[in-house]
């Protein structure tokens, strides 16, 4: 009867012991699954496209002054401004020839070839700062917006003509592409014109 009585308290203490640690690993869960719930609340709701993530961009297209010669002079702005630039890395945050990125890079050039200050950093920012315009309409300094990964804006670059755009490139950095490239068109938004400021505005700037 001993033995039966002692078999009998060793398997409760044991039984005892696996509850306590299983609630001790289901508390330990909870805990884990509520801060991956903090930590990720601010990215997107879609998650990443994966096939998206992993097609590489095309190759950057050979652009020289002379094609856009006959140009307005918005277009051989950009055209120029984008030579001096190409080649530069890109680099988060960044807004220095030792790197820079897409909306650092349309907002100094905007700065500094037609004196327009943005007042956003962040490319889906930008989108608030600009009037919707369908591709079709694009004209020469219009931003270009496009969804790379996701279901929110996370790229831009500025319009230069014949379906030809500027921007920093996450991979190759400053460079000219095409909008009719798939990896671009696949991936367009909408364009942006920059908006004019009002009478009223004009005249209390000067």
């Amino acid at each position: 009867m001993k033995s039966n009585k002692i078999f009998f308290s060793v398997l409760s203490l044991a039984l005892i012991g696996c509850t306590v640690k299983q609630k001790t690993t289901s508390h330990t869960d909870e805990l884990r699954f509520e801060w991956t719930e903090q930590a990720t609340a601010k990215t997107p709701t879609k998650p990443l496209d994966k096939t998206l993530n992993e097609t590489p961009e095309p190759a950057p297209i050979k652009i020289s002054a002379r094609q856009f010669e006959n140009a307005d002079d918005k277009a051989k702005a950009i055209t120029d401004f984008t030579l001096q630039w190409e080649g530069t890395p890109h680099r988060i945050g960044g807004m220095s020839r030792e790197g820079i990125d897409c909306s650092g890079f349309t907002v100094l050039m905007y700065k500094e070839l037609f004196d327009h200050k943005f007042t956003s950093r962040r490319s889906a920012d930008l989108f608030t700062e600009v009037d919707p315009v369908p591709r079709k309409d694009l004209k020469p300094g219009d931003l270009v917006f496009f969804k790379i990964y996701g279901r929110r804006i996370d790229h831009v670059g500025v319009y230069i003509g014949d379906g030809v755009f500027a921007h920093a490139s996450v991979r190759k950095g400053v460079i000219f592409s095409r909008l009719t490239e798939p990896y671009y068109d696949q991936r367009f938004y909408m364009g942006g014109r920059v908006k004019q400021p009002s009478k009223n505005e004009s005249s209390s700037i000067q």
